[in-house]
């Protein structure tokens, strides 16, 4: 089942980001459970001109702002929590990191820098379309169906039930805390300009905000 809510303007950018679920899921993650969302996002391009995106979902980091009450109102108030992020180049992916990780996010500043990572052009009127996944500790209660009780920690077998009818998602990305790339963004905003407008926020990163999605049927 797809649960969808249209998209509406962001303010003074006119990109609107969209998503739905596509399916409430569990992981387990050292032992612990832990709400998987499989999600349909989708970027609309409301501008008269082209609009830039980098596509979000391997480096950006992931915000989710639960509404506080049950009429899905944010502006009642919000409960924001963190995506555990997923770093495929360690040997336990959601674990935590040493001075001698990887950092996949460096290489991918990097070749931001060299022009070597493409953007994606949505043209007025236009989609940019994708599935991402996101881990979450808060929002969703965990209960076990036929192992219940057992004390055992299966992916198979616990069910998400929502908190909140809803929550936003944001996708964030800066590169100020690379030596030397506090201005990155910008000229990269400066370079492909004849290609369209990528989108910064005042401060110069990159933020791409959804409108509201629902996790349970209206």
């Amino acid at each position: 089942m797809v649960l969808s809510v249209p998209g509406q303007r962001t303010a003074g950018k006119s990109l609107v980001l969209s998503a739905s679920v596509v399916k409430i899921g569990s992981t387990c993650i050292d032992g612990t459970p832990v709400a998987r969302i499989q999600l349909y996002i989708q970027f609309r391009n409301d501008r008269d001109s082209t609009v830039l995106i980098l596509p979000p979902e391997l480096f950006f980091e992931r915000r989710v702002r639960f509404a506080n009450d049950a009429s899905g109102d944010t502006q009642g108030g919000t409960v924001a929590v963190n995506s555990l992020l997923y770093d495929p180049y360690l040997d336990n992916p959601f674990g935590p990191r040493t001075r001698d990780d990887y950092d996949a996010v460096s290489g991918y500043v990097g070749k931001l820098k060299a022009g070597n990572t493409r953007f994606k052009q949505i043209e007025p009127g236009k989609y940019y379309e994708f599935q991402d996944v996101i881990w979450l500790k808060h929002g969703f209660r965990l209960e076990a169906s036929s192992a219940k009780g057992q004390g055992r920690c299966k992916d198979d077998n616990l069910i998400p039930e929502p908190e909140y009818s809803s929550f936003e998602l944001e996708y964030h990305f800066s590169a100020k805390k690379y030596e030397g790339e506090t201005d990155l963004l910008k000229d990269l905003r400066d370079r492909w300009k004849p290609f369209g407008d990528l989108l910064l926020d005042t401060n110069g990163d990159i933020s791409y905000k959804s409108e509201k999605i629902l996790t349970s049927s209206p």
